[in-house]
């Protein structure tokens, strides 16, 4: 298996955001698809759960394991750290 890019780029991300609004959003992260479901809208309480939520996003579409997720994570949190 290989990293996950997604996972990569949501932990990167979330690092830096977290870092710089706390450890959750105000009203929480809303998510929503415009290409595969137009108008579905998911809310996660914290950038911890943004990042789990596009982890098994790419677990279920049978892109990548729990294992090639958990390494991309790292690498993500640890390029979000470096950018910080």
């Amino acid at each position: 298996d290989y990293p996950c890019g997604h996972c990569v780029f949501a932990a990167a991300v979330a690092t830096v955001l977290e870092a710089e609004t706390g450890p959750a959003p105000e009203g929480g992260l809303r998510i929503r698809s415009v290409e595969h479901h137009p108008g579905l809208n998911v809310t996660v309480p914290t950038w911890r759960a943004f990042v789990d939520a596009m982890s098994l996003s790419r677990i279920h579409a049978g892109a990548h394991t729990r294992f090639a997720n958990d390494d991309a994570e790292a690498v993500g949190r640890e390029v979000g750290r470096r950018a910080l």
